[in-house]
């Protein structure tokens, strides 16, 4: 657990110091063709997975792939839920670290990731609780992230089972840029 908060601090710490500009993109409204937007938190998710790729190797994972926007499980559409009982729900997680189809391996599916500006929704758990629970898929870990519910930092909580029952931990990274 400290390895994976470890890692995700340091990748985070990344995405603040060399991508400063999207958070006040993402904060400021731009004017496109009359219509007010702001920048969606996809931009932003895509310069994380980046760095998050680029320090697999401190989490011994230089062999797993980081995807965002995945919704494949294998061939099919990717279905996930609790309990073999439960309906299925379609799930198009933000961020994967996983083992792109490989069926083979203990845990093939590392860590998913449920990013937004604002406040996660109860949406977001949802679906991490569902991919971690769901024995086709067995994430070991869930992460919500709010870039931008905190002026001052990004936080996040970290989903895992323990004795079959989800359990979280917090934390927060201050977005100082000398940090």
């Amino acid at each position: 657990m400290e390895e994976l908060q470890t890692f995700l601090i340091k990748s985070i710490k990344m995405l603040i110091r060399k991508d400063q500009l999207l958070f006040v993109m993402a904060q400021t409204e731009l004017v496109e063709t009359e219509n007010e937007r702001k920048l969606h938190e996809v931009c932003i998710n895509h310069r994380l997975a980046l760095y998050l790729e680029s320090n697999l190797e401190d989490i011994d994972k230089s062999d797993y792939s980081v995807d965002i926007e995945y919704n494949r499980n294998f061939d099919l559409v990717k279905r996930a839920r609790r309990t073999p009982e439960e309906e299925e729900i379609i799930v198009r997680p933000d961020i994967i670290i996983h083992k792109r189809a490989n069926n083979n391996l203990e845990i093939a599916n590392y860590l998913v990731i449920e990013a937004k500006k604002g406040e996660s929704s109860a949406e977001d758990k949802d679906k991490i609780e569902r991919l971690l629970l769901d024995a086709r898929f067995k994430f070991k870990y869930g992460l919500t992230i709010s870039y931008l519910r905190n002026p001052d930092s990004i936080d996040c909580i970290i989903y895992y089972l323990e004795n079959t029952q989800i359990q979280t931990r917090q934390f927060s990274v201050s977005k100082a840029v000398n940090n």
